[in-house]
């Protein structure tokens, strides 16, 4: 179907996906990465280049004077039913890289000026390893805390009693603990205010 929209990561988990010539969005109870995808990759060492561009990328917007906007082209995906999260979720086919380096850039910007993790952050998780499932469920729980300032993310997450040596082995979980200290360390060199109203800048197709 045609779809001409700009969404937010924010505005597809509170508001649905709206298409062209449609009134009523189309609701969906999360966004899940399916197994057929690989893991979590743009955290892995080796991408260390392609994620401080990208971070660069994302942060110079975030961070204009100027009231604009970046289109992150498309994802794409089905409407499937997805009992883990007990209803129709988002099953994302192609755009997994972008939106999980968006979900921890949510999740990092919220937790830093916002002192919580929003409820709509829950709606995003993986159907891989039980480990990423796991994983994603703790940080975005309500109980959640993290002192960031003193620590890197991923060496406070590591503190935490839940965090086994299962984690270790679950290359996603790796992936998104580096890009966590990667944004950690984008945000301190920051020279603007408060950020998080300005993730909505952050925009792209359905």
């Amino acid at each position: 179907m045609q779809n001409s929209k700009l969404h937010t990561l924010k505005s597809i988990l509170t508001e649905g996906i709206k298409l062209d010539g449609k009134e009523d969005s189309i609701e969906i109870s999360c966004i899940y990465i399916p197994k057929i995808q690989r893991a979590y990759a743009q955290g892995r060492n080796e991408e260390s280049d392609i994620r401080k561009d990208f971070l660069d990328a994302l942060f110079n917007v975030l961070e204009s004077d100027e009231d604009k906007s970046i289109e992150l082209s498309f994802l794409f995906g089905s409407k499937q039913i997805f009992a883990k999260k007990q209803g129709t979720g988002f099953e994302l086919l192609d755009g997994q890289q972008r939106t999980t380096t968006l979900f921890l850039l949510y999740w990092y910007i919220s937790m830093i000026e916002k002192k919580c993790v929003p409820n709509f952050l829950q709606k995003f998780t993986y159907d891989t390893r039980d480990t990423s499932i796991q994983f994603l469920d703790k940080i975005t729980s309500e109980k959640f805390s993290l002192d960031i300032p003193i620590e890197s993310p991923s060496k406070s997450i590591r503190n935490n009693k839940w965090f086994t040596e299962e984690f270790y082995c679950d290359p996603t979980v790796c992936s998104m603990l580096n890009m966590l200290d990667g944004i950690h360390e984008r945000y301190q060199q920051k020279t603007n205010g408060q950020l998080y109203d300005r993730l909505e800048r952050l925009q792209f197709y359905v």
